[in-house]
Parts: structure tokens; sequence; C-alpha cells
């Protein structure tokens, strides 16, 4: 298990020094902190994106899935944004998230069930745009979403807390 670069705490100091538009080497340690923040996330989000395409590839005949780590300037943003003056690097949700596209509604669900019962990764938050949506669109709309959170704790929660991750699970064009 290899000991972290930054402690938490660290981490927050780089969050506040960010919201505080620091300069100088101040300026430098924050961004420092904040991209190996944003890499540390990598590991986890390889495990969800791998766990996810071999679902995709074992029960659906089609789909794809993206990840991404958010911005530098998503996060920052996020910091300073009003009503969130108490935001705390260390504890933003969403640095890491995966997007699984796949054919049709049945399938979205069928996911979002298969993600459930994954035991080792806990859901955190689940949010049902598709009902939503199906109410107050006349067409077909380009994309249904499900937003799930999972928790996991994995090597470097040195306190033990869990960082969440989003996993978007959407119906669209996988063309």
């Amino acid at each position: 298990m290899p000991k972290r670069q930054y402690s938490n705490r660290e981490v927050n100091r780089a969050g506040e020094m960010l919201k505080n538009l620091a300069s100088g080497e101040e300026a430098l340690h924050a961004d420092e902190v904040l991209t190996y923040w944003r890499y540390i996330h990598l590991p986890v989000i390889n495990t969800f994106q791998a766990m996810l395409r071999q679902k995709l590839k074992s029960d659906f005949d089609n789909g794809f899935i993206s990840q991404r780590l958010k911005r530098r300037s998503s996060i920052v943003s996020k910091l300073i944004r009003p009503g969130n003056e108490s935001k705390q690097l260390s504890t933003m949700q969403d640095i890491a998230g995966i997007r699984a596209v796949v054919d049709n509604l049945d399938d979205v669900w069928r996911l979002t069930r298969l993600l459930g019962s994954h035991s080792k990764h806990k859901r955190r938050k689940f949010q049902d745009y598709i009902s939503s949506q199906v109410r107050r669109l006349s067409g077909r709309p380009l994309c249904f979403r499900i937003h799930d959170t999972y928790a996991t704790r994995e090597h470097w929660t040195e306190d033990r807390s869990a960082n969440p991750y989003t996993i978007d699970a959407c119906l669209g064009d996988s063309g």
C-alpha cells in the first residue's frame, strides 16, 4: 500500500489557495497538488472502466465506454462557485467519471441493475433522469441518463474514507 504524496489536509490547503487565486510559489504548489489529486483517481477509474467494458462485452450487443478526469478549470470553478464556500477539494465528488452508452432503454436499466449488484463498490447516490425526460420531451431525446455515484476504498485513502466516482449509463447514438 503506497504512501500518499499529499495528505487530505494538504489537498484542502491547495484547494483554498486555488479558491483565493494564489500567485507565485503558492500557486505553483497548489497546481502541483491539484494535478496529483486528479491523477491518483486514475487507478480506480481504470478499474471501473475495465469492469464496465467487460459487462458490456459479455451482456450487451452494443455499447461503448468513455472516461474523464475533471479539468483543472472545472475543479477551480466548482470550488469558487457561490454557495460552495465550505467545499473542500479532498471531498469533491466527480473528479473522475465514466459514461456507458447503450442501444436502448431496457439496456440502460439492465446495466444499472448490474452495476448496483456489484458488491465491491457501494452505490452512494442514484439519480433517475429518465422519468423526467420522458415526461418533458415530445420526441426521442439524444440521451436518457441514469447517474450513479459509487464509493470505493482504494489504496490511497489513508483515512479510510471513500471517494465517490460517477458512472452515467446513457442511451444514445453508439454509431
